[in-house]
């Protein structure tokens, strides 16, 4: 496990796993908040954002920081890549284009794309939460899931 730059969303870590059978895989973790292990996405609850949000156990958690990560890949799906391109377009264009608010704005500026600019902001009429939804897209647009862990795990 190697510990990475830090992430846009404050609350979270960038992590790298290490898998030498199927090579390493990025990951995005929400530290818990009080007794909330959603932490700061607790407000992605229930809005379009959450399906990329995967919850996993502490115990699976604790295997693949530990090495044994093929229970947290079957958890994970595909690629974050892969359903970044999937979002449909009225979740994945950059709010600052329909507004007009950007002079930068170009073929780029959903996820999916090549290179998702850092000013990236999710459309929803709410800042906040276009705020986190724009950090779990870079997140996906990286190719890092997003992962929130519930319960314990262990230390060896």
């Amino acid at each position: 496990m190697a510990q990475d730059p830090p992430p846009r969303l404050g609350g979270t870590r960038n992590i790298t796993i290490s898998d030498p059978i199927h090579g390493d895989f990025r990951v995005l973790q929400v530290i818990p908040k009080r007794e909330d292990p959603w932490g700061c996405l607790a407000p992605l609850q229930g809005t379009y954002w959450e399906q990329f949000i995967s919850v996993v156990s502490g115990e699976v958690w604790s295997h693949a920081l530990h090495g044994l990560t093929q229970p947290l890949r079957e958890k994970l799906g595909r690629p974050p890549k892969t359903n970044a391109k999937l979002i449909p377009d009225k979740f994945a264009w950059c709010q600052k284009i329909a507004d007009g608010t950007c002079g930068m704005a170009g073929k780029n500026c959903r996820p999916g794309t090549k290179a998702l600019p850092i000013c990236y902001m999710a459309p929803h009429k709410e800042f906040h939460i276009s705020d986190l939804a724009a950090g779990v897209a870079l997140a996906l647009d990286e190719n890092r899931y997003v992962i929130v862990v519930e319960g314990e795990g262990f230390v060896l």
